[in-house]
């Protein structure tokens, strides 16, 4: 009987307890709401969660420059020196110039360097970034630039859309247009030196090939000299035959049968030689230097603002989460704190 009697007095207490619940439904939902905008009001009104994606298309450009930086690459060519080493890292690779050109602003613009410069001076994130260490800065930094995307367009194989995540348009232009300047820049550095460098590079290891090939010539000038060999010995018709390729008719042994008067006027020659072509180039790399060439089509005017709700973060699904469960409880407490007021109050007035 007893066990009966007390699962009736449970089932009554829960009952009550649904009941007051029920009643104070009202309040509890009331009470939810206020202490949810008490704790998003608390958010630092500052970091927005509105952004807006800014796009821009970028193309290869048709420029008549072009032409003369295609006539310096194909002397290079000429002169054994692979161009597309210059321009792109697949020699595989062999697209139009403009379009190797293109992939590699790309690339310079991808690796963050030119727009984390840029970031740094934005005002916003100078403030962001203050109270953080050096190295929590440079993370933060790369976190901003990782809003810079880019993505081929789809149906177009040479067209790129780059899109920057921002909560300011004007900001977004002045910061895209920036970068993509700063990006072009040193892209014209870096082109014009490997031009350069590939250049003297070249004209060394010839000049070097030359050197021992004099070496050669003059060890095989004193054989015939020694020899009193001063005309040709060997019966071949010289003249249509490269210099390059007399070594495989005459073994590197029997040179000296061409008599020294022919290797000593093969020895003037090369120590002679202008480098024609080497300075030549060199000469239009230096003339295209000092032009405004504009390596990649774009128009930082045609930029499009589409506007973002960002998802939310990590820590704001959080605060969702327990002003909730904070609101639920302090609602529940109230509500049966409120009960049980009322009921001392009847009890107080039923004793008197």
């Amino acid at each position: 009987m007893k066990k009966n009697s007390l699962k009736i007095n449970n089932n009554i207490d829960l009952i009550d307890i649904l009941k007051i619940i029920w009643e104070g439904k009202n309040k509890i939902v009331l009470i939810t709401i206020i202490t949810s905008l008490i704790v998003f009001g608390s958010i630092d009104q500052k970091k927005k969660i509105n952004s807006f994606k800014n796009s821009l298309i970028i193309k290869p450009y048709k420029n008549l420059e072009f032409l003369k930086i295609n006539t310096i690459l194909e002397i290079l060519d000429n002169l054994d020196v692979n161009n597309y080493k210059i321009l792109n890292s697949n020699l595989n690779n062999k697209l139009p110039l403009n379009k190797l050109i293109l992939d590699r602003f790309l690339t310079e613009l991808m690796d963050y360097e030119e727009l984390i410069k840029i970031l740094k001076k934005n005002e916003k994130v100078k403030k962001d970034i203050l109270p953080l260490s050096r190295a929590n800065q440079n993370k933060k930094l790369f976190n901003y630039a990782k809003r810079l995307t880019v993505k081929k367009i789809e149906g177009d194989n040479f067209n790129y859309e780059l899109s920057f995540e921002w909560h300011n348009i004007n900001e977004a232009i002045n910061i895209l247009d920036q970068a993509i300047n700063l990006t072009l820049t040193n892209l014209e550095i870096t082109l014009y030196k490997d031009l350069k460098d590939m250049l003297v590079i070249e004209l060394q290891k010839i000049q070097n090939q030359n050197l021992k090939r004099i070496d050669y010539l003059e060890e095989q000038s004193a054989i015939a000299r020694e020899l009193n060999i001063s005309e040709n010995r060997m019966f071949f018709d010289l003249s249509n035959i490269n210099p390059k390729d007399l070594g495989n008719i005459f073994p590197n042994d029997d040179y000296y049968l061409r008599g020294y008067k022919a290797i000593e006027k093969e020895i003037s020659l090369i120590k002679t030689r202008d480098y024609r072509d080497f300075n030549l180039v060199k000469k239009y790399i230096t003339q295209l230097s000092k032009t405004d060439v504009k390596w990649v089509d774009y128009n930082i005017f045609l930029l499009e603002s589409a506007l973002l709700i960002e998802p939310l973060t990590q820590t704001l699904k959080y605060r969702v989460i327990i002003s909730i469960l904070t609101g639920l409880i302090i609602g529940l407490f109230y509500v049966f704190i409120s009960k049980l007021i009322i009921s001392l109050k009847v009890s107080k007035k039923l004793r008197n």
